[in-house]
């Protein structure tokens, strides 16, 4: 078996393919943050990027991507279904700061606001490392679930760094690359075996045209709150669908999942954009979210009442709303972060601006409450083995349940060495 790993990546390619990293590396590798936005007709390309059938011949070790991961995501455990009406409001002012609507508790967050250059080009780094990548492996011999981790790994890691090569930005759908303006999510700015990717191609026109399991949803992160979350750790071929049920069962269970209102039940924007895996058929969709569903989910999706669309909230999933601090609002904010809430990896000489303070304090609050009700803040993953583990009946190899939250510093550049 040949393994893949990042330390050693240059070694490796220089053996199998000198011509391919020669032509990457003269720029790619070490700064390209410009990434290529020209018009490219990909459909028949997509034909590539069919699911395989085959058995494992390569393995690929994404620790360095898991080590930036774990450095930069701040894990806001599970949703209390509960709407938070004073946060970002400052006491007697009409001033709201920071993130401040029904979710803003909910889903994690990432810490665009502490980034520095090196933060950014490691992004940048990993990004290009997964397109190289790409140009050695032969993609079509890897397994589904190796093939499946890729493209949700490249695609996350892509949307973090277009993000913060641009912060502060208060709404990522609104980002624009190229001359012709593009959409962040439209814009050809990925290469995969030769083939420039968007990221709306990776998602509609390669996953979810080979992965038909509804679960694929939840891997993506769009980088906005109302989304799936993002994960401390990158996905892998041994552990990916239980990655996806535990995201599946955070988001579904959470209000920017599912919510009554008004006699209606609201569902979350994405399943309209992801209608294929469902056929457009509510029903369909109705059965998808009762498999993830807690009690009171399960209430609402038992009511004989009409589904309809929710407002998504696509306010940048951070700390600060994509605010940039101003002296009005440093004098107003003053709040005191406590050691009794989610773990926040800050870097030395690093604060948080006053209302990602204001947010982090509210978060503390929530695990607080949560730890009185015995809940655990952590969002656990639900142990469906995997086909491999049913075939073999080899042993149970849950992920610890450290690894969704955070504790490296965000100013390192060593891996991490809590590795799943």
């Amino acid at each position: 078996m040949i393994i893949f790993r990042l330390a050693c990546f240059q070694i490796i390619a220089g053996f199998i393919a000198s011509a391919v990293i020669l032509h990457f590396a003269t720029g790619a590798i070490a700064a390209n943050t410009n990434p290529v936005t020209q018009s490219h007709e990909t459909p028949a390309a997509f034909e590539y990027f069919t699911k395989s059938s085959n058995t494992m011949s390569y393995q690929i070790d994404y620790s360095e991507l898991d080590s930036f991961l774990n450095s930069v995501v701040v894990n806001f455990g599970p949703s209390e279904r509960q709407v938070n009406h004073g946060l970002g409001k400052i006491t007697g002012t009409r001033l709201r700061f920071g993130h401040y609507g029904k979710t803003a508790l909910e889903g994690n967050r990432i810490l665009f606001s502490m980034f520095r250059d090196e933060n950014r080009k490691r992004a940048t780094y990993l990004r290009n490392y997964l397109e190289i990548l790409s140009e050695i492996i032969e993609f079509d011999r890897l397994t589904p679930d190796q093939q499946l981790s890729f493209w949700l790994n490249i695609y996350n890691i892509t949307v973090i760094e277009q993000i913060a090569d641009r912060y502060p930005v208060q709404y990522p759908s609104r980002i624009k690359i190229g001359d012709d303006k593009q959409s962040m999510f439209d814009a050809k700015i990925i290469r995969v075996s030769g083939v420039l990717l968007s990221l709306n191609d990776i998602q509609q026109h390669i996953v979810y045209k080979n992965w038909s399991d509804p679960r694929v949803i939840y891997g993506f992160f769009s980088g906005m709150a109302g989304g799936p979350n993002i994960r401390a750790f990158a996905y892998t071929y041994d552990q990916v669908w239980r990655q996806l049920d535990s995201n599946a069962n955070e988001f579904i269970n959470s209000l920017r999942g599912v919510r009554e209102e008004a006699g209606v039940i609201l569902v979350s924007e994405i399943y309209q954009r992801s209608g294929q895996l469902f056929a457009n058929d509510n029903e369909l969709l109705r059965n998808h979210l009762r498999q993830f569903a807690n009690p009171e989910v399960m209430n609402i999706l038992s009511q004989n009442k009409p589904m309809e669309t929710a407002k998504f909230y696509d306010r940048i999933a951070d700390l600060s709303g994509g605010q940039r601090v101003t002296a009005t609002m440093q004098s107003l904010v003053s709040v005191s972060i406590t050691q009794d809430g989610p773990i926040l990896p800050l870097g030395t000489g690093r604060t948080l601006p006053p209302h990602g303070q204001q947010l982090m304090a509210a978060v503390q609050r929530k695990f607080r409450r949560l730890k009185r009700k015995g809940i655990s803040p952590m969002v656990t993953i639900i142990d469906n083995p995997t086909l491999e583990e049913v075939m073999s009946s080899s042993a149970n190899t849950d992920e610890p349940a450290q690894n969704d939250i955070p504790t490296t510093d965000i100013s390192s550049t060593e891996p991490a060495n809590d590795q799943q």
